[in-house]
């Protein structure tokens, strides 16, 4: 092991410089997640109890809305014991260059399941 003129052992990192790096590197993860312009999409769902997933993870409750990243899509996926599950697709769009998430708002009515039949339901409203 050499010594640089400082008396410091030359090819040992610093771990004052290591910490800085992490610090730095947290907070750049930060900015660029936490900045992301986010969007409250309001959920009529029923008939209850429903269990809702964003994103393949299952929340508590079925909330009156959810907020979600406006800059990505999602997929909300709703399943109730004795009705037909269905999955909602959430389009990130551009709008007057703002990120969006299309359809602004989500209502739905759980279809029964009844043996030996197959039906579906879609409504659409536009903004």
């Amino acid at each position: 092991m050499t010594h640089s003129p400082e008396g410091k052992a030359s090819g040992m990192i610093d771990p004052r410089q290591t910490l800085g790096r992490s610090w730095l590197l947290l907070l750049l993860a930060v900015a660029l997640t936490g900045c992301a312009p986010k969007q409250r999409i309001p959920l009529e769902v029923g008939p209850g109890p429903v269990t809702l997933y964003v994103d393949g993870q299952q929340l508590e409750g079925l909330p009156a809305e959810v907020e979600l990243r406006a800059d990505k899509g999602h997929v909300l996926f709703f399943r109730a014991e004795g009705y037909r599950s269905e999955r909602v697709l959430l389009f990130a769009r551009e709008r007057d260059g703002r990120p969006h998430l299309e359809p602004a708002q989500v209502k739905l009515k759980m279809v029964p399941v009844v043996a030996g039949t197959r039906s579906f339901e879609i409504q659409s409203e536009e903004p």
